[in-house]
């Protein structure tokens, strides 16, 4: 039988979210900005009062100082959670203040409510840091994320716990609709709205609520007598609905079971002042995914120096391209940062190949650099494909050298194209599951599309994909990206991709970066994808950003080539 879980988040009357504060701020309406937390405790009766009359229990996620401020006494029998202390963004937060505030936010509840066994982040607003912090302090059952748009309910380990996301889908209307009750409460949605996405689900309902919504509105004040006898109809109305549809109320206990299938955290998408019913995709963000990579190749390089080994990277700039240069910094900064020797050779535009191709032999035959890279692009003199060839395969961190491209192709790769190899450990590392996806790639460029599409045809995890390759020359481009279980784009053309080209749940990689004029902005520009982000973040379960996706994948991948190239470099002088 499918379960039914009513929860409610007690907190403050009326909050919002301000990123990176520590405290919730509240709506001014004509009577100051302190939060009213008698509308919480009133609203709390009323909710309890009507789970009574119909014979069911519900769970509870106190915010900590709501807790310690109202009578909770009566919420003992019903499933109890934390919902923050102060109603704070808990992913501004660094470690240190984090753990203060979930235990400080644990220990209200513990001594005002009864013992936690379930958490829930404030606007649904979670990282692995947060849900850890709550699992250390007791958490066994996690509700904090949404499932994509029309995906599966059902619940999955996540950080060593149980995690009960909240359901969206579509209505018959095509809008987005997902399980928190706020838009009913503030005359968006009706009753049988809910009832209606129930109907959908296959797996478990996870309703969300919140108890000041039975006593006023988000800016209107209280409802009064009349409005709170309305809203208990409305939300009992739901409960019965879904039960009539053969769900059994439920309430959230206990640690994920053997056989639960687990997922790799990537932070949800979070608020930046929209509504948050509205919002869809959950958002892959490179520094995630790098951090977690990063945390490998330090222990790497720790083994290595332990043998006396530093791995060094070289740069060959040729020439004072803005862009170039910045990114030859970062590498270098990156570099530092893992404890690597880093070298950057500057040379002339002016510089003739048969210079480049002499240096190029230095560093073949230097024992201190064990993998370096030609910046690219070159001067028009340089011929690049002799320049590339001419490259070491054992030091060629890019992948760029036509016997490690060879290599690749063949499923026995010395080492993986850093931008490629990114995306694959973005989606292994996010949870998505590849084999037997079909997967589009949008765009054949040597750097990213041809080695994309061969990264994702290969057998083993991150792969064994059905790949299909579209570009310019495509006919009904259209056609083919909205069959994509996964969308990679790498066009280099602006907002290339739109909501219409994309199949409704798709995975969305947009690797392009394109500076595009904004006067609204500092400098006149800012930098987007190939992808139109608005649009296709209300159809797509999760996507890339730009910046801060795919963009700190490509340096994080390309150090893990310089440290290969070490270890290799080890092995063979032992």
């Amino acid at each position: 039988m499918r379960k039914l879980y009513y929860t409610v988040d007690v907190d403050r009357d009326v909050n919002i979210q301000i990123p990176g504060r520590e405290a919730a701020g509240s709506i001014d309406r004509g009577a100051g900005t302190d939060p009213r937390f008698s509308s919480s405790e009133r609203g709390l009766g009323i909710i309890l009062d009507m789970l009574d009359g119909l014979g069911i229990k519900g769970t509870l996620f106190f915010e900590g100082r709501t807790a310690e401020t109202v009578d909770c006494s009566r919420a003992a029998g019903h499933a109890v959670g934390v919902h923050g202390y102060d109603h704070e963004d808990l992913t501004a937060l660094d470690d240190g203040r984090l753990e203060e505030v979930v235990s400080r936010a644990w220990g209200a509840v513990s001594d005002s409510v009864g013992v936690p066994t379930c958490s829930r982040a404030p606007y649904m607003s979670a990282d692995g840091r947060v849900l850890k912090a709550f699992r250390r302090h007791g958490s066994k059952v996690d509700s904090s994320m949404y499932t994509p748009v029309g995906g599966s309910t059902e619940p999955f380990e996540l950080e060593g716990m149980l995690e009960m996301p909240v359901p969206k889908a579509r209505d018959a209307g095509g809008h987005v609709i997902a399980a928190y009750l706020w838009p009913m409460h503030e005359g968006e949605r009706r009753p049988d709205d809910y009832v209606a996405l129930a109907s959908r689900i296959d797996g478990p309902m996870v309703l969300a609520d919140h108890s000041w919504h039975m006593v006023e509105t988000r800016e209107g004040g209280p409802i009064g007598p009349e409005g709170e006898r309305a809203a208990v109809s409305d939300v009992a109305e739901i409960l019965e609905g879904i039960m009539d549809l053969g769900f059994e109320p439920a309430v959230f206990r206990g640690p994920p079971s053997p056989g639960v299938p687990a997922r790799n955290l990537i932070r949800p998408l979070r608020l930046d002042g929209q509504s948050r019913w509205n919002m869809t995709a959950r958002l892959i963000l490179g520094k995630d995914v790098s951090e977690q990579i990063y945390a490998d190749l330090r222990q790497r390089i720790a083994a290595l120096k332990a043998k006396g080994v530093t791995p060094g990277l070289a740069v060959v700039l040729v020439g004072d391209d803005p862009a170039s240069q910045v990114y030859v910094r970062k590498k270098g900064e990156m570099c530092e940062a893992l404890g690597m020797r880093s070298m950057t050779i500057r040379m002339p535009a002016s510089t003739t190949q048969e210079e480049l191709l002499r240096k190029i032999k230095e560093l073949n035959a230097d024992p201190a650099v064990h993998g370096f890279l030609i910046q690219l692009p070159l001067p028009p003199q340089i011929d690049e494909a002799a320049v590339i060839s001419a490259v070491s395969p054992s030091k060629d961190v890019d992948c760029f050298h036509p016997s490690n491209v060879g290599r690749l192709l063949t499923g026995d790769p010395t080492f993986l194209p850093a931008t490629p190899a990114g995306v694959q450990q973005m989606l292994l590392r996010s949870g998505i599951d590849t084999r037997g996806k079909h997967v589009v790639v949008v765009g054949r460029s040597n750097i990213v599309g041809k080695p994309m599409a061969a990264l994702m045809m290969q057998r083993g995890d991150g792969a064994d994909s059905t790949v299909t390759v579209v570009h310019s020359k495509t006919e009904d481009l259209g056609a083919i990206t909205r069959q994509a279980d996964i969308l990679i784009v790498a066009v280099g053309k602006p907002g290339f991709i739109k909501a219409d080209d994309v199949k409704e749940g798709a995975v969305v990689i947009d690797v392009g970066t394109n500076r595009v004029d904004d006067p609204s902005r500092p400098g006149g520009s800012r930098l987007t994808g190939d992808v139109d982000f608005d649009s296709v973040k209300e159809k797509a379960c999760a996507i890339t950003p730009v910046p801060g996706g795919v963009g700190p994948m490509t340096i994080c991948m390309l150090m893990a080539n310089a440290v290969r190239a070490a270890e290799m470099a080890s092995e063979v002088s032992q």
